[in-house]
């Protein structure tokens, strides 16, 4: 038995079935891998503490895989850059249309951050405002 953050103690079977239910296709090929069945893999999900080191493994995957995509958004401008440069204008017209969408997005995005944070600073004050008269 192994101890997890919360002090809980979680056994080996257990400390190995979480990346297998993180990354396999299906809870019976992640029992298969572990060793154990699929009833007891079951069992395991319905544990609160089991549970709670599942959700706090697939939280740090999905960090890492974040990670991972924001490494790889300057290559991926850098490809769709020279394919607006291709000789073929097909070619040119789909990089064209997904920089074009992207582009957008992210125009989007940064308006909605913008109001968002114009939002959270009116609220603020109304509170600073509103707490001196109480």
């Amino acid at each position: 038995m192994l101890q997890n953050g919360t002090g809980v103690k979680l056994s080996q079977k257990q400390l190995m079935a979480l990346p297998q239910l993180v990354s396999a296709p299906s809870v019976t090929q992640a029992a298969v891998v572990v060793g154990v069945s699929r009833t007891t893999v079951y069992r395991w999900l319905n544990d609160p503490a089991f549970k709670y080191e599942l959700d706090r493994y697939r939280q740090e995957a999905a960090e890492e895989a974040q990670l991972t995509l924001k490494g790889m958004l300057a290559q991926a401008v850098n490809t769709v850059s020279s394919l607006l440069r291709s000789d073929d204008p097909r070619v040119r017209l789909g990089a064209a249309r997904l920089a074009l969408t992207f582009g957008f997005r992210v125009l989007e995005d940064d308006d909605i951050k913008r109001r968002l944070e114009l939002l959270e600073n009116s609220i603020d004050l109304w509170k600073e405002r509103h707490s001196r008269a109480f």
